[in-house]
């Protein structure tokens, strides 16, 4: 026979913590919210792989149940998630995480983490801030706004004159949060390759950071790029290439950690060779161009020195330069560096045993000036010709391409970007209704007060 204390005791626990939760202040229901939805998020992502589909799968779920619980659970919870002190909350804790997304590189290779940040690195991996905008308490986060913008909508429920406004402006949020949802789940990101000789393309490699995804093996164990169709026929009917003619420049370059541990060194920034004008460069530093030569002797260093911003125009025989650089306030002035020989580097630190950078003065052979594809969109009869050019794109049946690559070696080969994203449309069309609910609610909701106040007077002084 079962003891009624203990049924009773068990009874009591469920009830005595909603009471517990009834009796909270608001600033601890929001304290509560906003740090459960972290939290709870936060041990989601160590069983489920942070990414798109599982970011929206989880905000949908959580931001259900946590409207469901809203209206169930007594004690004004669905007001304290409609008021003002919730929102600012919860907006400070996605502005934080927004900020923390910009300084710490996203979706990189990990490791270029550690080293980037050394012991740190490791740490933020772990955590998976390495994609803070895909992660499940980002996740949770943006669910407890879904939330408290219904919330809010329906505790002024049904729509009026006076309050339209503000119905518009939450329609807008809710519309651009779907928006946000479709491109998370159904954006396809890829690369179309395109040759000039007849041929046409009907699908794309998805990439993912910019490199192709796998989607599976065949049977010699060699990797099968994951393709998206594209509903199309995409045709390369001209390739051109503009090349700058031979010119001179400073540039500066920065290592870059790869996929398998190595470091290369890239281009980060190039400068014209311009005497006296001081540069920033990525990172803090500078460097000045105090001489140029345009025909340059040693032991008569006198002769052939070029001034004024147009020295780097000047017929250029055998060009050499000195620069000053400056690293955390200490100026140091380099050697003479010929363009033409082995002495053209300056690194930066110019002491450093592993320098951030190095400057060097150089000669560019015909750099690619712009690129620019003539393509054939074929749908059945239909067939529409673009150009597309570097922030030229070109959009047809749902696709749109942007010139991203070419090949020097090979003048009828054209690298494509091909981005379809079904929700920024939405997206879009969310922060149109927001604009409008605002000028309603600043406009002509305050007409329609004065008139009402007035109104009022007139039956007053009647009266």
């Amino acid at each position: 026979m079962r003891d009624k204390s203990s049924e009773g005791a068990a009874a009591s626990g469920p009830q005595t913590m909603v009471k517990r939760l009834s009796a909270m202040s608001e600033q601890a229901k929001v304290g509560v919210l906003v740090a459960g939805a972290l939290v709870t998020g936060g041990i989601l992502q160590l069983f489920v792989e942070p990414g798109p589909k599982a970011l929206v799968a989880a905000g949908a779920i959580a931001g259900g149940a946590i409207f469901v619980l809203s209206q169930m659970l007594p004690g004004r919870w669905r007001e304290t998630m409609a008021g003002f002190r919730f929102t600012s909350v919860l907006l400070i804790a996605l502005g934080l995480a927004a900020a923390l997304g910009t300084m710490v590189l996203q979706g990189r290779p990990l490791p270029e983490y550690s080293a980037k940040y050394g012991a740190l690195g490791d740490l933020i991996v772990a955590a998976r801030l390495d994609d803070i905008f895909h992660s499940l308490w980002f996740g949770c986060l943006v669910a407890l706004f879904f939330a408290a913008v219904l919330n809010s909508a329906l505790l002024r429920w049904p729509v009026k004159a006076r309050t339209a406004g503000f119905f518009v402006c939450h329609l807008g949020l809710m519309t651009s949060l779907a928006g946000a949802a479709l491109s998370s789940y159904f954006a396809v990101r890829g690369r179309v390759e395109l040759y000039a000789d007849g041929t046409t393309v009907n699908q794309v490699f998805v990439t993912k950071q910019g490199q192709v995804q796998v989607s599976g093996y065949d049977a010699r164990g060699s990797a099968l790029p994951a393709a998206a169709p594209l509903g199309f026929d995409l045709r390369l009917d001209q390739f051109d290439l503009v090349r700058y003619a031979t010119e001179y420049r400073v540039g500066y370059y920065e290592p870059k950690v790869l996929e398998d541990g190595r470091a290369e060194w890239r281009l980060r920034a190039s400068f014209d060779p311009e005497p006296g004008v001081k540069h920033l460069l990525p990172g803090g530093s500078s460097y000045t161009l105090s001489k140029l030569w345009t025909d340059y002797r040693a032991g008569d260093e006198a002769k052939n020195v070029a001034t004024g911003k147009d020295a780097a125009k000047q017929p250029m025989a055998n060009p050499a330069a000195v620069l000053q650089v400056k690293v955390d306030g200490d100026v140091t002035t380099s050697a003479p560096l010929l363009a033409s020989g082995e002495r053209n580097m300056v690194p930066v630190p110019p002491d450093a045993k592993n320098p951030r950078g190095f400057l060097a003065f150089e000669r560019r052979e015909e750099e690619a000036k712009s690129y620019q594809s003539h393509v054939t969109a074929l749908a059945g009869s239909v067939q529409q010709k673009a150009l597309v050019a570097v922030n030229d794109p070109f959009t047809f049946d749902g696709w749109t391409f942007y010139q991203v690559n070419y090949d020097p070696k090979n003048p009828k080969y054209s690298g494509l970007e091909a981005v379809h994203d079904p929700g920024v449309r939405y997206v879009f069309a969310g922060f149109a209704l927001i604009i409008v609910g605002v000028f309603y609610m600043f406009y002509v909701e305050t007409r329609l007060k004065r008139r009402r106040a007035g109104a009022t007077a007139d039956v007053k002084a009647a009266a």
